[in-house]
C-alpha cells in the first residue's frame, strides 16, 4: 500500500518543474544578495563580504542545476536537424531553431567544461576565456530565439 502511494506521488511529481522553480528561487536570492552587497559595499566592505560570498555560492548552485540540461537540449538539436528544411518548411524558421538550440547547447558545454574551475577544485587559466565564449553563445541563442519569435508573429 505504501509503495503504491509512493509510485503515485512520483508519477505526479514533475522534476523539471521543480528544478525550474528551484532555479528561479535561487536566482531571486542571488539578486537579493547582489542588491544588499552593492548597498553595503561603499560604507562597509566587511559587512558586504558575506553577501558577496552568498551571491557566488548561489550562482554556483544554479550552475549545478543547469549541468544536466545539456542532454535534453542535444536531443532537441538532433530532432530539429533531422526535421530539416524540407519541402514546405520555412528555411528561416529552421535556421533560427537550429541557432537557438545549437548555441544554447554550446553555452551549456562551455559551462560544464569549466565547472571544476568554478568550484575551485581544478583551476585552469583558460576557464575565463571559455566562459566568455560560452556567454557569447548564450547571447546568440537568445538573439535567435528573439528573431524566431518575431518571425513567427
Amino acid at each position: 500500500m505504501i509503495l503504491v502511494s509512493i509510485n503515485i506521488l512520483l508519477e505526479r511529481y514533475n522534476t523539471n518543474a521543480f528544478a525550474a522553480g528551484l532555479e528561479k528561487t535561487l536566482r531571486l536570492l542571488q539578486s537579493l544578495c547582489m542588491i544588499v552587497a552593492a548597498y553595503l559595499l561603499p560604507s562597509s566592505p566587511s559587512d558586504a563580504a558575506p553577501f558577496q560570498t552568498g551571491m557566488k555560492s548561489l550562482a554556483l548552485g544554479r550552475r549545478y542545476l543547469r549541468f544536466f540540461k545539456l542532454f535534453p537540449l542535444l536531443d532537441t538539436f538532433w530532432a530539429v536537424s533531422e526535421r530539416g528544411s524540407g519541402k514546405g518548411r520555412n528555411q528561416v524558421v529552421h535556421l533560427l531553431e537550429m541557432g537557438k538550440v545549437g548555441f544554447g547547447a554550446l553555452y551549456l558545454i562551455g559551462q560544464n567544461v569549466t565547472m571544476l574551475d568554478a568550484m575551485g577544485i581544478w583551476k585552469v587559466e583558460w576557464a575565463g576565456m571559455v566562459m566568455m565564449e560560452a556567454n557569447r553563445f548564450w547571447f546568440y541563442s537568445l538573439a535567435c530565439a528573439f528573431m524566431l519569435t518575431l518571425h513567427c508573429l
